[in-house]
């Protein structure tokens, strides 16, 4: 056998495990997508909670950020999904 066709065989076989290997990530990718959505929906409907909020602007930062827990830990949360799990990876990695 000369060097192309080996060549080309040995593309075919890691084109087809890199197939495979997407595909298999492909239900976990989801559910760190919906983990994903979950965080950041409870992120956006707390804020808004928290900036129409009357009161945010006659208390101090942390008066208000006692008084709205859930924002004070859904945003804590989604840094910690992103800085210390790496989820912009686990979600965007199968689709390349």
């Amino acid at each position: 056998m000369d060097e192309t066709s080996i060549a080309c065989e040995d593309l075919r076989y890691f084109e087809r495990r890199l197939t495979e290997v997407i595909h298999h990530m492909q239900p976990v990718a989801m559910r760190w997508r919906v983990v994903l959505l979950i965080a950041f929906g409870c992120t956006l409907w707390s804020a808004y909670f928290w900036l129409m909020d009357p009161s945010i602007r006659s208390v101090t930062l942390t008066e208000s950020l006692q008084k709205h827990f859930m924002f004070s830990a859904s945003v804590p949360s989604l840094l910690f999904l992103f800085g210390y799990l790496g989820i912009h990876n686990r979600v965007v990695a199968p689709t390349m």
